[in-house]
């Protein structure tokens, strides 16, 4: 019996590397546009920064997505984790921000872009939004970073897995680079980017306690439709 249990200790950690590339493998395209399910004059196009990859959110990720475009905001999803199964650098980040913020204005015809971004999504939003370019950066009309970590690696996978990697990105540094924006963080438990000091004017959102998933989901989900839909006062 210990055999057994140490051979599957062995196999656990391949298997869960195995599953996280194969779901991007059998993903065609990792970004998607989906228009609104209904006209509303003056909405934004949504950028959401997925922290599972696939059609669907998997375990406690709500579908803000359809909420938002039964709302009149069409959303363009990135599945982001199935873009980082292997080793990415900054470069690739920033491009990635940059790229799915163009591609959903011109997909939309909006005028302005809400950013969203869920756990590892939220990762690589704030990392590479920073770099944005000022023809982009006037058009953003909020940021909303729902429970992004405190350390930030360009590789997607159970962050057990991560434990001892060095950190590619410090998101204290590149999240201070979004003054000027509305920017909304929303966490759910202690150990939390939103609990940077010193950003005045971001709107921080405290989920933590517990709480059934279902309800969990729901308050993640109409917290992220305020965001967009009701803009936090600017970053200092």
């Amino acid at each position: 019996m210990g055999r057994k249990l140490l051979g599957w200790a062995a196999v656990l950690p391949i298997v869960a590397v195995a599953a996280v590339g194969a779901g991007g493998c059998f993903l065609r395209d990792p970004t998607r546009f989906q228009p609104a399910a209904r006209s509303v004059t003056g909405r934004p196009v949504a950028v959401y920064f997925a922290g599972t990859a696939g059609l669907l959110p998997m375990g406690d990720e709500p579908d803000i997505a359809t909420a938002l475009r039964r709302q009149g905001v069409p959303v363009l999803r990135v599945d982001t984790p199935s873009l980082f199964v292997g080793d990415k650098d900054r470069a690739y980040v920033d491009q990635l921000v940059d790229d799915s913020i163009r591609k959903a204005l011109s997909a939309s015809g909006a005028e302005h872009v809400a950013l969203i971004g869920f756990t590892f999504g939220a990762d690589i939003l704030d990392t590479g939004l920073g770099a944005v370019p000022p023809d982009l950066r006037h058009r953003i009309s909020s940021v909303v970073l729902i429970r992004p970590d405190p350390t930030v690696h360009f590789h997607a996978g159970p962050a057990w897995l991560r434990l001892h990697d060095v950190p590619d990105s410090d998101p204290h540094r590149t999240l201070r680079l979004l003054r000027g924006l509305s920017v909304t963080c929303i966490q759910a438990d202690s150990d939390n980017l939103c609990a940077s000091p010193g950003l005045e004017g971001m709107r921080r959102v405290s989920l933590a306690g517990p709480r059934p998933a279902f309800w969990q989901k729901r308050d993640l989900t109409a917290a992220a439709m305020h965001a967009v839909l009701f803009p936090a006062g600017v970053m200092q």
